[in-house]
């Protein structure tokens, strides 16, 4: 998930246009792991149905957090689609 979130990043538009480089994902949590939200409200389910996660990423700009979401096309073949805001 890490790699597939740093290829993202490289990928993206600013990166593409220069001066942006994502270095290193240094973690990543889902909404379903995050112990703060215990009681689900109907908005943090949606979260966590659409399989969202937060990732801290070390970019040549500093350390910025990013929000992604994943789905799998087909698991077997190991085709997926990520998306990162």
């Amino acid at each position: 998930m890490k790699r597939a979130v740093r290829e993202a990043l490289n990928n993206s538009p600013a990166a593409r246009r220069g001066g942006f480089e994502a270095i290193e994902v240094l973690d990543g949590t889902s909404y379903a792991e995050m112990p703060v939200y215990r009681h689900l409200t109907d908005e943090f389910s949606k979260l966590v149905l659409q399989g969202k996660c937060q990732h801290t990423v070390l970019t040549n700009q500093g350390q910025l957090g990013y929000t992604s979401s994943f789905q799998w096309l087909d698991k077997d073949a190991g085709r997926y689609f990520i998306e990162v805001e």
